[in-house]
């Protein structure tokens, strides 16, 4: 549990990137939702270096939980490649 924006917020991993052997960082996605909330989804989430919750300090949730944003809607995440995207949906190019 967390507190802050004036309440108590449950945090849960929602996703991780990085690998032990590889030399990337290792990165959480967290969700939060408010423990009152009878909904078990989470309302904001944030980007955190961590490879478990178990590693985050208190503070480090709380700032976490600070700068958390409301999940985009599913029709508003922008592609992973947006500008290969862009250049695939506009056709080749003819300048190198």
């Amino acid at each position: 549990m967390v507190t802050g924006r004036g309440g108590m917020w449950i945090a849960r991993v929602l996703g991780r990137s990085g690998r032990a052997s590889a030399r990337s960082a290792p990165l959480m996605l967290l969700g939060f939702r408010e423990r009152e909330s009878a909904s078990d989804a989470h309302t904001l989430e944030a980007v955190v270096p961590a490879r478990g919750l178990a590693d985050l300090t208190t503070e480090a949730l709380e700032a976490a939980l600070a700068r958390a944003k409301a999940p985009p809607a599913p029709d508003q995440r922008l592609p992973f490649f947006e500008e290969a995207d862009a250049t695939r949906r506009s056709g080749p190019t003819s300048e190198y």
